[in-house]
């Protein structure tokens, strides 16, 4: 409608998420959007949809281009490193690796040498993923929307204890990973993952928002390797209206809406 900055939040059970809608990130950074610049001018859709992924996302796009935002927020890592490219990753692992990582002691304390190596990782993350992003972000410039990338947070192993550790790595086992991979081994891809999403967006012109270097904690924050805790969920809300709201408050006030 007239008089609206629509802010669309592109990403899977991570934005979705939330004990009830008032309590999602999306609705915390609109409350704190129309808070600061008063009236109801910040319009924030949480487009968050559980098990989505990059390509997912790509597919989607011309249903988020239609509610018509003015800015897309996007916040995606885990599904794409966990449910695809790790599985791409244990397939294509060499005939000594797949016959080491049979023992549970050495999965769990070499797991980083029964994957790929970075170049591989990097390889993939870039073919296979950060093309996905480039599409999004050039569909939605030409149709005058503007994108911003978030980095992805995760558990600080340091902050986790012996007890947050073990859950961890277990749960990694159990739900996200599978029984060739550790947390560890998750939190190196991810690693990758955030650096590659930070040099698109160097590559393409479009703002990153560091969430995962702004988002310090353990199981106080995180419930599992990915899904946060009200806690964590305000955190991150706020990391992200910090950086977008003088990008808002420009285009607000291009428009007229605060003084």
């Amino acid at each position: 409608p007239p008089g609206v900055f629509r802010v669309l939040c592109m990403g899977a059970s991570t934005t979705e998420e939330g004990p009830a809608n008032d309590l999602t990130y999306p609705n915390v950074l609109e409350y704190l959007s129309n808070n600061k610049f008063g009236g109801q001018h910040i319009d924030v859709i949480n487009a968050g949809v559980s098990g989505m992924n990059s390509l997912k996302h790509k597919v989607k796009l011309a249903d988020y281009l239609a509610l018509q935002p003015d800015l897309i927020v996007v916040y995606v890592a885990v599904n794409d490193i966990c449910h695809d490219l790790f599985k791409l990753w244990v397939k294509d692992a060499e005939p000594w690796q797949k016959r080491l990582r049979e023992s549970r002691f050495l999965n769990n304390h070499f797991n980083a040498w029964l994957l790929p190596g970075e170049e591989r990782m990097v390889g993939d993350i870039r073919r296979a993923k950060m093309s996905n992003l480039r599409f999004i972000v050039e569909q939605a410039r030409a149709a005058g929307v503007e994108t911003v990338f978030c980095t992805f947070a995760a558990p600080e192993p340091e902050k986790l204890g012996p007890a947050g550790r073990e859950y961890m790595d277990c749960y990694t086992l159990l739900e996200w990973g599978g029984r060739y991979v550790t947390f560890s081994s998750y939190l190196r891809a991810l690693a990758l993952f955030n650096r590659e999403t930070a040099a698109l967006g160097t590559e393409t012109g479009v703002p990153v928002i560091d969430v995962a270097a702004e988002l310090h904690g353990g199981t106080d924050l995180f419930g599992d390797i990915c899904h946060m805790k009200n806690r964590g969920i305000e955190a991150k809300a706020r990391t992200i209206f910090d950086r977008i709201s003088p990008l808002l408050e420009d285009r607000l006030s291009q428009r007229g809406l605060v003084p």
